[in-house]
């Protein structure tokens, strides 16, 4: 029954060979990405567990060496995603076998690097900034109309009515509650992951309002006296409202000071200012995190929020030794748990209890290489435009960042993070000759 994921795969041969590869990008992989879970996989016994993304990521990755070879180009945020990528697989083989490396390998390379090399081949190249960007904050749009439903009948219907085609597959993944709403997951596994993925629509959809790219209304729905703008804006920020997770809400603030940076008539000074006010800001709410945070004994604790805030600090202390145990590659995913913390919310601890030194290292070098590229082109621009579109790629990184200080970075933000970091290596570039047969892009 389960082969059903394989459909998207097959919709995407279908416009890479009679569309355009473009096509196949808007049309399957983005819905794909953003409308489907992707803890519900295609298992095969012997092969690694598939999701439709990945099984679409195959299909771009064949098309990408008969058709799109010439047009790879080399930058030095290729060396750290490979590294990253090829790192995992060692560090896995280290502790748990050439299979399971194998297996840990290939996710990377499907729900890492592919999507890395598609952000930096496909959009920005063929003029498709905006059709993106209307695609995946419309996407999210949609998905805040089920996250209503989730946030006010405590039920998500992606577990409800496709899970019992994925028996044991959802059940790890149970609905939260928070001042007595359900925290809304959608089809993204947890509430923060869902907060990250709004986080990102919110800052992306800034520019498009911004720079008025929204049509007055939708195609096949008139409303009187509201915008299409305007309700896509509002079904954003229900969305990320409805996961009540503080953390992706404290990024969006980040995020979107740093997007402002880029309306600034002198860009320089108003970069200059964000770094002294965040140092600031920061030097005043540290000692107040430590306070809040310095309790012994989570259990103790009669308020659930500082419950949750005790825990991942003590992440921190209990795991360090294990980072240091570690070393170099990590431990893989089969680490040693430490105090019955099975779940490691905090993604660069995460990272170096599973990559190690390497693999942590390796990460702050990615994104510090992507927000500096962003940082220096985006001063560069001559069109206002196009300098806040970078300033908004560095809010979403840098909102994102902070984040995942509070979970893992997992699932849907994932593979966007690393398609937003291949698309960030191909803002301010030349524009390449397409090839003939790839000119016009069906949105």
């Amino acid at each position: 029954m389960t082969l059903f994921l394989l459909i998207p795969a097959a919709l995407a041969v279908w416009f890479m060979i009679f569309r355009t590869t473009q096509s196949a990008l808007l049309n399957v992989y983005v819905p794909t990405l953003l409308l489907f879970p992707l803890y519900f996989q295609w298992r095969l016994k012997g092969l690694p567990p598939l999701d439709p993304t990945q099984a679409v990521m195959l299909v771009f990755f064949v098309f990408i060496l008969l058709r799109h070879r010439r047009e790879l180009y080399f930058s030095s945020t290729d060396v750290w995603v490979l590294i990253f990528v090829y790192g995992i697989g060692i560090s896995e083989m280290l502790h748990s076998g050439l299979r399971s490396g194998i297996f840990v390998l290939f996710n990377d390379f499907v729900s890492a690097l592919l999507p890395y090399y598609i952000g930096k081949l496909f959009i920005e190249q063929y003029g498709m900034r905006t059709a993106m960007l209307k695609r995946l904050c419309f996407l999210l749009f949609l998905v805040a109309f089920a996250s209503a439903y989730e946030y006010r009948m405590t039920i998500n219907p992606y577990h409800t009515y496709l899970g019992p085609y994925f028996p044991g597959q959802a059940d790890t993944w149970i609905i939260q509650m928070r001042w007595g709403r359900a925290r809304a997951s959608g089809p993204y596994g947890h509430a923060i992951i869902a907060g990250m993925m709004f986080l990102s629509g919110v800052i992306l959809n800034f520019w498009l309002v911004r720079t008025k790219k929204w049509e007055p209304n939708f195609r096949f729905l008139v409303l009187p006296y509201i915008r299409k703008s305007v309700l896509i804006t509002l079904g954003l920020l229900f969305g990320i409202y409805a996961t009540q997770s503080r953390g992706p809400w404290l990024g969006v603030l980040f995020g979107f000071a740093v997007a402002l940076i880029g309306l600034a008539h002198n860009t320089k000074i108003a970069f200059i200012r964000f770094i002294i006010g965040a140092t600031l800001i920061f030097s005043f709410a540290y000692p107040f995190v430590q306070d809040y945070t310095s309790i012994k004994v989570p259990g103790l604790v009669q308020d659930p929020e500082q419950q949750d805030a005790v825990y991942r600090r003590q992440l921190i202390d209990n795991y360090t030794p294990v980072v240091e145990a570690g070393g170099f590659w990590g431990w893989g995913s089969n680490f040693p748990v430490v105090k019955n913390q099975y779940s490691i919310d905090n993604e660069y601890l995460l990272l170096g209890i599973t990559r190690g030194y390497l693999g942590l290292s390796v990460f702050i070098l990615l994104a510090g290489d992507a927000i500096f590229t962003l940082t220096r082109t985006g001063i560069r621009f001559r069109s206002r435009d196009d300098r806040l579109f970078a300033f908004c790629m560095i809010g979403v990184l840098a909102g994102v960042l902070f984040a995942i200080t509070t979970v893992y970075l997992g699932y849907q933000m994932f593979d966007l993070f690393f398609l937003l970091m291949g698309w960030s290596q191909a803002i301010g570039r030349k524009k390449p000759e397409p090839f003939p047969a790839f000119e016009k892009v069906y949105v």
